[in-house]
């Protein structure tokens, strides 16, 4: 399987040098924006063009992004062109960060397979297809 590196992927976020390394390649760790190098208190983990079904990797695109580290600026930066050429809408949340510790970006084609209940998906694609000015919703503004 051809793989993409994280600088092809990547070009516009810079990387620490110290998540490059062969010792973090022999690891599986993935690569870190610059920003987290002096523990910056909040992270993700981004793992495009996979989606985990029940515990399990399944690929959706070929070859896949590498999965990286990132701050939340570095995030905004990387997630902002990709929702604004989405054609469709997307809806999202602030979670409660105490409580809270991981969500995943699924689309309707995948509801079932990653085991959401069907009345979970049901409200969720009815919401995704009523306009916002109906909803009681505000939509959130722009990522800057």
């Amino acid at each position: 399987m051809a793989r993409l590196t994280v600088e092809q992927t990547y070009p516009h976020i810079s990387f620490r040098p110290r998540s490059r390394s062969w010792l973090a390649w022999l690891m599986r760790w993935p690569a870190e924006c610059v920003h987290l190098e002096n523990g910056h208190p909040w992270m993700a983990t981004f793992i495009p063009d996979t989606l985990y079904l029940r515990g399990k990797a399944a690929p959706r695109r070929s070859p896949a992004r590498p999965e990286v580290s990132l701050c939340l600026d570095c995030l905004g930066t990387l997630l902002e062109p990709e929702l604004a050429a989405h054609p469709g809408r997307v809806v999202a949340f602030e979670p409660d960060g105490e409580n809270f510790t991981q969500y995943f970006f699924v689309g309707r084609e995948d509801f079932t397979a990653a085991g959401l209940r069907p009345e979970v998906a049901a409200a969720i694609s009815e919401a995704t297809t009523v306009p916002c000015a109906s909803q009681s919703i505000k939509p959130s503004p722009p990522m800057m």
